[in-house]
């Protein structure tokens, strides 16, 4: 699967341009404050409907205006494909092939895409929400089964949490709901432990491999997971 063609309106620092991508290997070049960051966020914005960096949608409009719009077209096999994602200060669209995408999670994973960005070293000084988080986005996008239990997972977390803040605030307790929304999530939190945890037993002989080629012998690195779900045994990543 190849970008061909990228069109960006409003986005950014962008007016309306129309970047062109040549086969195999493509490097952006230009000063401090050109937009080459932009493009990849463009990019990031086709395959994940959002964008890599932690601003907003209405941030990526580009300065008095009132919507931005990205187009990719794709080449696949001889066969193209096209991608727009539009926001207008209220709402986002995501149109593929012209046919308007209602679920967003279903695009995800169609397209995929690792985004490489100095904050990354967030992943190292940070928390482990952050390394979660990071993880969690790379398993979506191959594993669809993974994104479903994520989202009823987060569905029925964000539905506990507001019972319990309600509460807290003085309203009465449920405890058969509260009860109902734990077991629903019970399930979910399990697969999404384990499908973890084999997910890093997969990738860890591979960044153990650049990690000594980068450190030598000298040095050894393993990651592993933490979880309630699953005993913990060794380092902590």
């Amino acid at each position: 699967m190849q970008l061909k063609t990228l069109r960006l309106i409003n986005f950014k620092n962008y007016q309306d341009e129309t970047v062109v991508f040549s086969k195999g290997f493509t490097a952006i070049l230009g000063k401090n404050g050109a937009g080459k960051t932009n493009i990849l966020e463009a990019i990031h914005y086709l395959s994940l409907t959002r964008g890599y960096s932690n601003s907003t949608d209405a941030q990526n409009i580009r300065r008095d205006q009132p919507f931005f719009t990205a187009i990719g077209k794709l080449e696949e096999t001889a066969q193209m494909q096209e991608i727009q994602v539009s926001f207008d200060g209220t709402g986002k669209t995501l149109r593929l092939d012209g046919k308007e995408c209602r679920r967003f999670s279903d695009h995800l994973g169609k397209f995929p895409v690792v985004q490489i960005a100095p904050q990354d070293i967030s992943l190292i000084w940070e928390t482990g929400e952050i390394r979660r988080r990071f993880f969690d986005l790379w398993m979506s996008q191959i594993n669809r089964s993974f994104l479903e239990d994520l989202i009823r997972y987060q569905h029925f977390l964000k539905q506990r949490n507001t019972l319990l803040k309600n509460i807290r605030d003085g309203a009465q307790a449920d405890a058969e709901l509260l009860n109902l929304y734990e077991n629903e999530m019970t399930g979910p939190a399990d697969r999404i432990s384990q499908a973890r945890k084999a997910f890093l037993e997969q990738i860890s002989p591979a960044l153990t491999g650049f990690y000594q080629r980068l450190a030598g012998e000298a040095e050894k690195i393993n990651i592993e997971v933490e979880s309630e779900f699953i005993p913990l045994q060794g380092n902590l990543w």
